[in-house]
């Protein structure tokens, strides 16, 4: 008979609670009642992998997670619905050229060519990451260094999952024409970026950003002073084209009747072409 060995982690986990508390009282978070099953998270969401690693393979752990990250849907077991893509033989044949996976290899650079030679790339979301491939001028906002490194803020520290953010618009841009000058977009633990020194030089313009202050307007976040003066939304040019990168979820089921426009103007303005009324 074994048993399963004691965790390292135990004490990351959150224990049930009736109502919340936070150290500095805030008050979105203080008094209030848990309302997911089990009167919290806690261990409903662990879930523990186990990978058999031969000797000879010298594998780090971190190796292997950075693997598996990279690799998530290859490893779904066959037959599996919700990564798996279709088989060549169940759709048109004009389809199945369209069937792969994004690589940073063979992808990315058919991307950058095509933003360079005057197409517009947008992106939402986790896809925004992109714009370290590309090389854009601007970087990680919720990060913090620590001992010489930049890292990630860890969840303890900043933790909004699907609440909803106000974000002040600059709506003599293009992008964001007939947008009032503030919006509540969904924020879903969603990247956000500062802009690296000289980025207007590089063709970069903000087009949203996360104002001081109390920004919450529904919801509940953990440590939001962190997206405080942070990018929400962005123009980047590269080459002759554009990319426009939109960090909160714009498209996210009823959240386009305040966002749409964010979208359909950059459908719009990316193949424009400037010029001059007479």
């Amino acid at each position: 008979m074994s048993t399963s060995p004691e965790r390292r982690d135990d004490s990351a986990w959150a224990r049930p609670v009736e109502r919340l508390t936070a150290s500095d009282g805030h008050i979105n978070v203080t008094g209030r009642r848990p309302t997911a099953p089990m009167n919290g998270f806690g261990r409903m969401w662990q879930k523990t992998y186990r990978a058999r690693i031969g000797a000879a393979a010298a594998t780090s752990p971190e190796t292997l997670i950075a693997a598996w990250k990279q690799r998530f849907p290859e490893f779904w077991p066959a037959g599996n619905r919700f990564f798996a893509q279709p088989k060549p033989e169940d759709i048109p044949a004009e389809f199945r050229p369209w069937l792969g996976r994004i690589s940073s290899d063979k992808t990315v650079p058919q991307i950058q060519k095509f933003v360079e030679n005057g197409g517009t790339l947008l992106t939402i979301g986790s896809s925004t990451k992109i714009y370290n491939n590309l090389h854009l001028p601007v970087r990680d906002a919720l990060t913090e260094i620590v001992k010489g490194k930049e890292q990630p803020v860890p969840s303890e520290r900043f933790y909004i999952p699907g609440s909803l953010i106000r974000a002040q618009v600059d709506n003599t841009q293009p992008i964001a024409y007939g947008m009032p000058t503030a919006v509540d977009v969904f924020f879903d633990n969603s990247p956000a970026y500062r802009a690296e020194p000289a980025a207007s030089n590089h063709g970069l313009t903000t087009v949203a950003y996360y104002g001081e202050g109390n920004i919450l307007d529904s919801g509940w976040a953990w440590g939001q002073t962190y997206l405080n003066n942070s990018i929400a939304v962005a123009q980047a040019n590269l080459g002759k084209g554009k990319v426009l990168l939109y960090g909160p979820e714009i498209t996210f089921r009823g959240q386009p009747h305040a966002t749409f426009k964010f979208l359909f103007n950059g459908l719009l303005y990316g193949p424009s072409t400037p010029t001059v009324l007479k």
